[in-house]
């Protein structure tokens, strides 16, 4: 179809099935979406798995360790956000205690 297209466009006529071939490039681009998000999720599998494999190969402390899902920096950030979160908490708890 891509062809025909190209053909066509080369020749100087319009193309009868532009209908149908935006149809099929719609189709071929959410595919395309769908295969990329598959492979991005696939490699963070991987990488996962790799880090389970170092953790379990370097044995530390008491046998108990956490396994992060993305970067030290998510992590560090993942640790701020509740921090800031169990700060409010306690904060509306001493306010909640003082008032009583």
């Amino acid at each position: 179809m891509k062809k025909q297209k190209a053909d066509a466009e080369e020749s100087g006529q319009p193309f009868a099935k532009i209908d149908a071939y935006r149809q099929i490039q719609t189709v071929w681009e959410t595919a395309m979406k769908r295969f990329s998000d598959l492979a991005e999720d696939l490699v963070a599998g991987y990488r996962l798995i790799e880090r389970c494999q170092q953790a379990a190969t370097a044995s530390q402390g008491d046998g108990t360790q956490l396994i992060a899902v993305g970067s030290m920096a998510d992590v560090n950030i993942a640790i701020e956000e509740i921090e800031s979160e169990l700060l409010q908490i306690t904060n509306v708890c001493q306010k909640c205690r003082n008032v009583s």
